[in-house]
Order: C-alpha cells, then sequence, then structure tokens
C-alpha cells in the first residue's frame, strides 16, 4: 500500500500499482516503506503485533525502508526487505532410557507473544510473557527432533518446557537467551533422567533480505 494506492507484486519481481501513481515533482524527496504480509497500520511508530506460531508466513513480519529520500531522477525504486522478527530453533537428542525417540507431546517457550512495531525508528518493543508453543519441524542433521518458531526479539527469555507421556522436562537457562530482529538463535538440548541438559546456544544472522527492484512511480 502505497500512499493509499495498493501494488501488487508479480511473477516479474516488479510492482503494478492499482490505479497510476506519479511523482509529485522532479525535486521533492519522497520515502518508502514496505511491510510484508500486507496489514492495516493506523500508527507507524506503534503497531501493534500479535504472534501466530502456527501460522509462520503471517508471524514473520518484513519490512523494507527507504527513508533517505528519493527524488523522480532516481528511479526505479529498489526495496530491501529485512525481517523485523526473531526465529527460535530447538534441537533436541533425548538419552537410552528411551528405546527410540518419543513422542513428544508439545515444546513450549516461556516469551513474549506480543509487541509494538516502530517501522519508522526499526524497534520492536516486546510484551509480557506467555507459553509459544513451537510447531515441530524436520529435524536438523545429527539431532532426532527440532521445534521451531518466529518469535519476538526480546530480552527475558530463558524457559522452554518439553512434554514427553505427561511428563514435563523444564531447561532455564541461567542467563537471558538472545531473540534479535533479523537473527534465529538454535537451543541444542539433551533431554531425560528427568532433566534437560543443554548442548549448545548458537546465534546466527538469516540469510540477506530480498530486493525488489524494478517498481516505478508513473
Amino acid at each position: 500500500m502505497i500512499d493509499g494506492v495498493v501494488n501488487t507484486l508479480g511473477t516479474d519481481s516488479k510492482w503494478t500499482p492499482a490505479t497510476p501513481m506519479l511523482w509529485a515533482d522532479m525535486v521533492t524527496p519522497h520515502y518508502f516503506l514496505g511491510i510484508y504480509p500486507a496489514r492495516t497500520v493506523s500508527d507507524f511508530t506503534a503497531d501493534p503485533y500479535t504472534l501466530d506460531p502456527a501460522d509462520y508466513e503471517a508471524s514473520d513480519l518484513l519490512v523494507a525502508r527507504q527513508l533517505s529520500g528519493l527524488v523522480a531522477m532516481q528511479n526505479p525504486v529498489s526495496l530491501t526487505f529485512d525481517h523485523a522478527m526473531a526465529k527460535l530453533n530447538v534441537n533436541m537428542n533425548f538419552r537410552n532410557q528411551w528405546d527410540q525417540t518419543p513422542a513428544i507431546a508439545s515444546c513450549v517457550a516461556t516469551a513474549a507473544t506480543t509487541a509494538t512495531v516502530d517501522y519508522l525508528a526499526q524497534t520492536v518493543t516486546a510484551g509480557t510473557q506467555a507459553s509459544v508453543s513451537l510447531p515441530a519441524v524436520a529435524a536438523q542433521q545429527s539431532y532426532a527432533a527440532t521445534y521451531s518458531s518466529i518469535m519476538v526479539p526480546q530480552s527475558g527469555f530463558r524457559t522452554v518446557v518439553i512434554t514427553i507421556d505427561g511428563q514435563p522436562f523444564t531447561y532455564t537457562h541461567d542467563a537471558d537467551i538472545p531473540l534479535e530482529a533479523g537473527k534465529y538463535t538454535t537451543l541444542n538440548l539433551i533431554v531425560g533422567r528427568n532433566k534437560i541438559e543443554l548442548g549448545e546456544v548458537s546465534i546466527n544472522d538469516w540469510t540477506e533480505g530480498t530486493t525488489i527492484s524494478g517498481g516505478q512511480a508513473m
């Protein structure tokens, strides 16, 4: 949505406006802000966000900013989208008290599920902590099970609870586990003997954001 006009991304990576769009003039700076998935925003400095772990695409908020000011001679406009949210991967291996990988009833993180996003300042303010149920995904190499979810960037995240055969196995880190915008945190756990042990915590950047170019104000 640009100035009230819906723009649709085509298979050729070009944006097509529902109605023709014109530069105001040849010298006035123009500023661009792209948000995906499309959402109605009433305040670009305080947009409420709610995590939906069951809907990866809807939760993965992507933002592109061109705030340096472009004039008509700098057409076409290129926008690079970056992840505004964080990502958490929980890898598990199991001790030999089980003959095979046990059936995992749930993997739940204690973390904020809501936030306020300031698109102009590029900040995300996390809400209060709640329970985030991480969906199961294909197990990463060398691990028996992996659970993963988009997460709100925040401090104060420390606890994951894994439930097997009605028994909760709780892991609480001795310090905050960072969840940072545009990065994924990997938590490697060893489950069994009525406890969880930490294998490793790692934090890595996601791949470079996608650059959408060829958009033209006409």
